[in-house]
């Protein structure tokens, strides 16, 4: 693996002929499905073989503080994606002519930095449980949520050691580069101090007009509140995940394994998360789309914009409907110009600040997914349109 990486010789994915970008794109979903897929086979296995009460009568041996078992299960969690994060994040790229998502120093800091996050906050909701009961510690995951929401753009530059190119003030738009071109920044931050995030690295393919038109975009979706929409069903989402899986596992009851119990129930909720929210995330896209107030003579250059960020996403111009409907929260370009999608509630981004807000409650399939495995970049803000 190399360890040094150049963004501005980086080729684009829409260098590679569309046929071997398509089969990597597949390889990708495929990886995603297997590891996430791994996760929910290693929880129900876990908890079904009672191996965490024997654990934890192990672990209250050899005396260990809380704060150092849990430190212990999140090294577990690393090396158990391991494997995974270099297959999607250096392997599977290499094979199809795409550089690495990641050089070994860069990935051995972003691991540790995603583990400093998901750490404090499986103990802070330990910590909270065991003296405060359940009530305790959902008040603490909610305030970590606030905390997180916003400041989840400065989360993502630091855990990313993204740049920030933002020359001058511009109602809070910040720009940022990194070295995967599939980041695509998003929005940050509570109603009135919101932050539009831009991808410096994108200018080359929509120039100075499109990063124009993707800024108004991701206003629109503030004023319309289509992102307000996505952003409280991530919270309703994680949240009555969290309360489903204490009751299951019987957390909090002042020891280790209850937690742990509690984390690995919490993945099938997170698993329905990413199964469900996805079709509110289209609707939502569907409708930004149908928000875009660009004249009608200029309507084929904002294909253009669209599909240059479908591509530069890892997005897909076309994909089957089923596929689609399963497992993309973002629309492929074919089914963007004749939508299929039923009229319905639209929630923009929900099942990727799901994602995000998932790490803040110890969920384990936050960097899990076909769209960030073994991409750091992307763990924090994963790609959105």
């Amino acid at each position: 693996m190399s360890n040094d990486a150049n963004p501005s010789a980086m080729p684009l994915p829409s260098s590679i002929p569309e046929v071997r970008r398509n089969a990597y794109l597949q390889g990708r979903l495929y990886l995603g499905m297997v590891t996430v897929g791994t996760w929910v086979v290693f929880a129900t296995l876990l908890l079904a073989s009672g191996a965490l009460e024997s654990l934890g009568i192990w672990l209250a041996k050899l005396g260990l503080p809380d704060l150092a078992a849990l430190s212990m299960m999140v090294l577990g969690f690393c090396l158990i994606q391991l494997p995974f994060d270099w297959l999607g994040g250096h392997w599977l790229p290499r094979r199809y002519g795409l550089p690495s998502h990641f050089t070994l120093p860069s990935y051995c800091m972003a691991v540790f930095k995603h583990g400093l996050i998901f750490s404090a906050s499986i103990n802070i909701l330990h910590v909270a449980g065991e003296h405060l009961g359940l009530t305790g510690a959902l008040g603490a995951l909610l305030l970590l949520i606030m905390v997180g929401v916003q400041s989840q753009h400065l989360l993502a530059r630091w855990l990313g050691c993204l740049k920030n190119k933002t020359l001058e003030r511009d109602d809070g738009v910040l720009i940022y580069e990194g070295t995967d071109t599939a980041f695509s920044g998003g929005i940050s931050g509570w109603p009135g101090l919101e932050r539009v995030i831009l991808n410096h690295s994108w200018q080359g393919e929509l120039k100075t007009n499109g990063m124009a038109w993707l800024k108004d975009r991701r206003r629109r979706a503030i004023r319309s509140g289509l992102r307000m929409n996505g952003l409280l069903w991530a919270i309703m989402w994680i949240s009555s995940s969290f309360i489903f899986a204490a009751f299951l596992a019987g957390f909090p009851s002042g020891d280790v394994a209850a937690t742990m119990r509690m984390l690995l129930y919490s993945v099938f909720f997170h698993f329905g998360g990413l199964l469900l929210l996805p079709t509110l995330s289209r609707r939502g896209s569907l409708a930004l789309d149908g928000l875009d107030s660009t004249p009608s003579n200029a309507c084929s250059q904002t294909k253009e914009w669209t599909k240059a960020i479908t591509i530069l996403t890892d997005g897909e111009e076309r994909r089957s409907p089923w596929i689609e409907r399963i497992f993309h929260p973002l629309p492929s370009m074919e089914n963007r110009m004749t939508p299929s999608e039923n009229a319905g509630w639209a929630a923009w981004n929900a099942t990727r600040y799901m994602l995000f807000l998932s790490t803040l409650a110890g969920g384990l399939l936050s960097r899990s997914v076909h769209c960030n495995i073994g991409r750091p970049e992307l763990w924090i803000m994963p790609p959105v349109d």
